[in-house]
């Protein structure tokens, strides 16, 4: 199975107990893969591509991040496809924009229907175990797993 989505950094005491598994529990649409609660962002390259991952740092943070992936049903063939529509709007660099402009509709990627799972289920995050989130986090995209 292919997956894509973002990898969302928020400050560590926004973070609410045991995220990944009430989230995962849920069917919101998509889920989190990995968590990092003294983390950083990292830049992997595949196949020419860009995907955003995360770390855990080697000191103490104030930050934590994670991911946040929907699965893509057509394949590993659209997850690539998507990826480099993802690179190519982020001009050859990961994007890093406000939870709000992607909420409110003013991200870049906005327009990508394969991601509406993603939005969807950050909305339901912070209705229901961390308020703020939207307000406060930012994410960094595309972020990806291939044959899961």
């Amino acid at each position: 199975m292919a997956y894509l989505g973002f990898r969302i950094e928020i400050s560590k005491n926004l973070l609410a107990r045991n995220l990944m598994k009430r989230v995962n529990n849920k069917q919101w649409g998509a889920q989190i893969f990995e968590l990092f609660r003294d983390g950083k962002i990292s830049i992997e390259k595949k196949n020419g591509m860009l995907i955003a991952h995360g770390l855990k740092a080697d000191n103490k943070t104030n930050m934590a991040n994670f991911s946040l992936l929907s699965e893509i049903k057509d394949g590993e063939e659209e997850l690539n496809r998507l990826i480099q529509i993802m690179n190519v709007l982020g001009n050859d660099r990961l994007i890093k924009e406000k939870l709000s402009s992607l909420i409110s509709g003013k991200s870049l990627l906005g327009a990508l229907p394969q991601l509406e799972p993603v939005k969807n289920t950050i909305v339901k995050i912070d209705e229901t175990m961390m308020p703020g989130l939207i307000r406060s986090g930012y994410f960094y995209a595309p972020e990806a797993l291939f044959d899961v």
